[in-house]
């Protein structure tokens, strides 16, 4: 107790230090085996489609909701470097392009479409600065409803 040993103190044995030396092989296996299963987690969710907050959607994609939309669903699927943005809304049939055209300046519309109507702006045009990339929508007619879907990429 003065810094002398003492036959009393329990002195480690050897068995005691072959145990610390079994079980850390085993701990070091576990943990490396929960950090990979985080890691697959984070891939898995970043690569399905999720919920996304439709502001930072419309900041991606330069563009708003139109006032009015209902039935607004902002998701995005992908990987961690490749993502795609998408917001899907309905607003009223009766002037629904140029509603459209109001709320994303930069679409262009397409002449070939399978869809009633279809807008996009590339990447190489002047009107995408500022975009990430590819900017996509389609309008379908539901009766006097318009179905819109807004693809960023």
């Amino acid at each position: 107790m003065n810094g002398t040993w003492s036959p009393r103190e329990p002195v480690p044995s050897r068995t005691d230090w072959a145990r610390v030396a079994a079980t850390t092989p085993l701990l070091l296996l576990f943990s490396v085996a929960a950090a990979y299963l985080q890691f697959i987690g984070l891939i898995w969710y970043a690569a399905g489609p999720h919920r996304e907050d439709c502001a930072r959607i419309e900041r991606y994609s330069g563009g708003t909701v139109p006032a009015g939309a209902t039935d607004v669903a902002c998701t995005a699927t992908g990987g961690l470097n490749d993502q795609d943005h998408e917001i899907d809304f309905r607003i009223p049939r009766e002037g629904a392009e140029e509603r459209l055209l109001d709320a994303f300046p930069r679409l262009r519309r397409e002449s070939l479409c399978a869809a009633d109507a279809c807008f996009r702006v590339r990447p190489d045009e002047p009107a995408s600065r500022g975009l990430w990339g590819y900017l996509e929508a389609t309008v379908k007619y539901e009766g006097d409803r318009a179905h819109v879907h807004v693809l960023a990429t």
